[in-house]
């Protein structure tokens, strides 16, 4: 899960990863808070949004960026809830549906 703060994006929870903030300007999930869905990108290095991020190029090296917005009861996104690789994937439907569910989860425990 991320948190939006004005200095950048802080992790919330994180598995496998040392990096806790990201700045804003890199960001991947400044493309999918503005979803209504989940958003998947299987392989970063190849979507011209995201080839030539840092965080493609260098250190975490992220090649698979999927993430459910955090929405609020009135239909505003709070955040987003992402899962991230360092190797590239196609989510199979279930799984996008449970990146979906995580979303859901979050929200009703911030209620």
């Amino acid at each position: 899960m991320s948190k939006h703060q004005c200095e950048g994006i802080c992790a919330e929870s994180k598995v496998g990863i040392s990096k806790r903030e990201t700045s804003r300007d890199v960001a991947f999930c400044a493309h999918g808070i503005l979803q209504s869905d989940v958003m998947v990108v299987s392989d970063a290095i190849n979507d011209s949004r995201f080839a030539d991020n840092p965080l493609v190029t260098q250190e975490p090296y992220l090649r698979l960026y999927a993430e459910a917005p955090l929405k609020m009861p009135e239909g505003h996104n709070l955040g987003t809830l992402c899962v991230i690789d360092r190797v590239p994937r196609e989510l199979t439907q279930s799984q996008m549906k449970s990146v979906q569910a995580l979303s859901r989860q979050v929200m009703a425990q911030m209620e």
